[in-house]
């Protein structure tokens, strides 16, 4: 995979950024990602965020190197919230629990859901494809 370039937008002020993001994630990020591209570096006080659009990116982080990255700060803060489940995890015990979930998202188990199911999703998918067409 080649190397992303990460832009790194001026500092976000976090009192200006904070009520746009909990308004509205999904323009806040596709604002961002029409500004400054696939891979960027937020600094929203604090906070460093990365925001990574690009499917190949997304695959690079979560699939072929998660060994390479870990979750940050904000997580074991979350924890309380969370619980120890897939989303606040890391290594090992992130590891495990994947694998005993993993059988729920075979291709043959996901195609038992059928029906319904595949229509609700079509409904929602076709909802965000509108709205991410309309913010771009």
């Amino acid at each position: 995979m080649a190397r992303a370039t990460v832009r790194r937008p001026p500092q976000v002020s976090a009192l200006r950024a904070l009520p746009a993001l909990w308004r509205d994630p999904l323009a806040f990020f596709l604002a961002v990602r029409r500004e400054y591209g696939d891979a960027v570096c937020l600094q929203l006080g604090p906070r460093t965020l990365y925001l990574l659009t690009d499917p190949a990116y997304v695959s690079h982080v979560l699939h072929d190197n998660h060994r390479n990255y870990r979750k940050g700060p904000l997580y074991q803060q979350l924890r309380p919230l969370l619980g120890n489940g897939l989303i606040a995890s890391d290594g090992e015990l992130w590891r495990h629990q994947r694998r005993l979930i993993q059988p729920a998202f075979s291709r043959q188990r996901l195609a038992s859901f059928g029906g319904h199911r595949f229509i609700l999703f079509e409904r929602r998918r076709h909802r965000l494809r509108a709205r991410i067409d309309a913010a771009e």
